[in-house]
């Protein structure tokens, strides 16, 4: 008799362990959905500008919307912005073109833009953007000639120029590759008070290119004012100075150099 009351003890307190056990999941599990309900936006990582022109949550856009931040673009080692949309859905490159960055979405050539405006008009070549300047770059699938006028029917690209921050913070790098590339790049932002800040964006590149007698060189210097009298008023101003020396290295001769002997004809 004795040893059927310790079996069923036994088996007693093996239900009360297993019941416990039980009721610890399910209570951590309604914690952490109470956690989820009370934090709705928590798989928000990131804003999108492009599609609404508003900081709206990329959630809450009813377009697809593809955002490559300035830290993909470093992992990536991106040098341009054909390199830094390789892996963006729906987007194909038009090729390494020095006289500008071309890349189709859905098969219709895209149109750029910077900070909201429009960068490229029908056949007039501007040079290429430096990835160096920019926080990030958007790419809208659909047409949104409701925001932005006529443009392809593809999807347009947007990149986003760094602003200054009120707090402290920069990055400098010296870093030498393919062609005898040699370039320096600073970025440093602060504050110049409780309500503006600053920042500097300078690149140096001394280069050759993949064809010879062809240069690829460059000079930028960008600088941007933020002055931001309450929490939801920004005034941002944002200048650039920008000189290459890298002509046309894509399904073209190139001219030859003075020392070159010209050919007789």
């Amino acid at each position: 008799m004795t040893s059927v009351c310790q079996i069923r003890a036994a088996r007693r307190h093996g239900s009360i362990g297993v019941s416990l056990l039980a009721f610890a999941c399910a209570a951590s599990a309604h914690a952490q959905t109470a956690d989820a309900d009370n934090h709705s936006d928590i798989v928000v990582t990131a804003t999108a500008t492009t599609a609404t022109k508003t900081d709206t949550p990329i959630l809450r856009i009813p377009q697809a919307i593809e955002v490559v931040s300035s830290e993909d673009i470093q992992d990536r080692g991106a040098q341009n912005i054909r390199e830094a949309l390789n892996y963006t859905a729906g987007v194909y490159n038009g090729g390494d073109d020095s006289r500008g960055d071309f890349n189709y979405i859905r098969g219709f050539e895209s149109v750029l833009y910077v900070d909201g405006l429009k960068r490229n008009y029908g056949f007039v070549y501007m040079p290429r953007p430096e990835i160096a300047t920019l926080e990030r770059v958007e790419v809208l699938v659909g047409p949104a000639s409701v925001l932005y006028g006529a443009g392809s029917s593809g999807g347009l690209t947007n990149m986003q120029s760094k602003r200054p921050q009120l707090d402290f913070g920069g990055s400098a790098s010296v870093s030498y590759g393919t062609f005898d590339r040699k370039e320096a790049v600073v970025d440093v932002t602060g504050p110049l008070g409780d309500t503006l800040a600053a920042r500097f964006v300078g690149v140096v590149r001394d280069s050759d290119s993949r064809m010879d007698f062809t240069r690829n060189d460059r000079v930028v210097a960008q600088g941007a004012l933020t002055w931001r009298p309450t929490d939801r008023t920004d005034i941002t101003a944002i200048g650039i100075y920008q000189q290459d020396h890298n002509p046309p290295n894509y399904n073209v001769i190139p001219l030859c150099p003075p020392s070159a002997p010209m050919a007789q004809i």
